[in-house]
């Protein structure tokens, strides 16, 4: 069973070390100018806070300017981090999967399509790009800060570090936000299922966090401005059914190698939220103190989904259909996974559906991610990792001889040639 669980990050290991090109790519270019500050002696805070896209990715810069310092920016380890930091993903999904379940024999069984599914080979677009260990990062911090929330009831070193890890994940990506409204419900959950608690005692912590939050959100959006080539933010409200496919693409991606299968999975898997909560609701939620987690791996995939909709939705449903955001949306199926187990009646028809179902949607999903990134069927179909290979080999072959190179070859590293 421990094997089990090790082979998934093993296999995202070989990924990285079969596929993996040094050669910086798009945003990377963006990046390369604080490089020449960073040599001149010219790294101000502004440059490390300054906004890209619509995030904000301070701690993102300072561990790739420190890499790039050691390794003379080589972009592969960069993905070795990303692997290492996916890792830790993993231990705190364990914690606070065995908090839930305990460590026995069958607590681990069950754990294993958890595992799967965490060092799926969807995520390859993460894996096998460099500058996406920002949103490791996020997510690392986010189950760091929720593990130390939910395992402390006082204003200890426990809440101390959730407080300094939610900052941290505010300020690796604009979804980093949503841990402040997510760590407030799991929060007001836990004061809900142990009325025994002081409610002087949660009404402190609970003011310190929201004062906190909100002095994050004022440092973020002091100076924030809409990127100009990203599409109206009111553009969902006039094409609504391109905002809802958007959304349910989204949801269904992780477990999908299409747009088809992605809207497919999608529908299924809101399918089963909705069933799922309603029947855990009807029928009560066992240690309602660490069903918290599973409620805010849920509400962070929905959320997740909900403003990429809002913000992304302009660039066309395909685009919600895109490998990175995989490793966010996965966190609300495992959620799912944990919330469904949960259930105090074990010998009941619907459960047992319901969690044969997610499973069997699961184990569809993780099997058809690892072929599809893997396996080559001589020119019938390029696998994720042969294309990415290719792509970036031509690419850095492109950007080693620049100067003789067309506009047209020199975009395949950034829109802008002249960059």
């Amino acid at each position: 069973v421990i094997l089990l669980i090790a082979v998934p990050p093993f296999l995202a290991l070989m990924f990285i070390r079969s596929y993996g090109v040094n050669v910086p790519f798009m945003d990377q270019f963006d990046f390369i100018p604080l490089l020449d500050r960073l040599y001149t002696g010219n790294v101000t805070f502004s440059d490390l806070f300054a906004q890209h896209n619509e995030h904000r990715i301070f701690f993102p810069r300072l561990v790739m300017l420190g890499l790039a310092h050691i390794t003379r920016y080589n972009t592969v380890a960069e993905m070795y981090v990303s692997w290492v930091f996916l890792c830790f993903i993993g231990y705190l999904v364990f914690k606070i999967y065995a908090r839930t379940f305990g460590t026995s024999l069958t607590a681990l069984l069950t754990f294993v399509p958890v595992s799967w599914l965490v060092f799926s080979l969807r995520q390859w677009q993460n894996l096998l790009w460099g500058w996406q260990l920002a949103w490791f990062m996020v997510v690392l911090f986010l189950l760091l800060s929720l593990y130390m929330l939910g395992t402390s009831k006082v204003m200890g070193w426990r809440f101390a570090v959730a407080i300094a890890s939610a900052i941290v994940c505010s300020f690796c990506s604009g979804q980093g936000l949503l841990v402040w409204p997510i760590g407030l419900l799991q929060m007001l959950w836990m004061r809900w299922s142990d009325g025994g608690e002081p409610t002087r005692r949660y009404a402190r912590i609970l003011t310190i966090w929201c004062f906190v939050g909100l002095l994050v959100y004022i440092a973020y959006f002091a100076t924030y401005t809409h990127p100009g080539q990203h599409p109206s933010l009111l553009y969902l409200l006039h094409h609504p059914l391109s905002a809802v496919s958007y959304f349910v693409v989204c949801i269904g991606s992780p477990l999908a190698v299409d747009g088809y299968m992605a809207a497919a999975m999608g529908m299924l898997l809101l399918a089963l939220y909705v069933v799922g909560m309603l029947y855990g609701v009807r029928r009560g939620l066992s240690r309602p103190s660490v069903t918290g987690f599973s409620v805010s791996l849920m509400s962070f995939a929905f959320l997740t989904a909900a403003v990429l909709t809002v913000t992304r939705c302009g660039f066309g449903v395909g685009q919600a259909f895109q490998s990175r955001y995989t490793t966010m949306t996965a966190l609300g199926i495992i959620g799912l996974y944990m919330a469904i187990r949960q259930l105090e009646v074990r010998h009941d028809r619907l459960r047992q559906f319901l969690l044969g179902s997610l499973l069997s949607l699961m184990a569809l999903g993780v099997i058809a991610a690892y072929g599809h990134a893997t396996i080559s069927y001589d020119e019938i179909l390029i696998s994720d990792g042969d294309a990415i290979q290719t792509y970036r080999t031509e690419a850095a072959y492109y950007l080693s001889t620049f100067d003789v190179q067309s506009d047209e070859n020199l975009v395949l590293l950034y829109p802008n040639a002249e960059v």
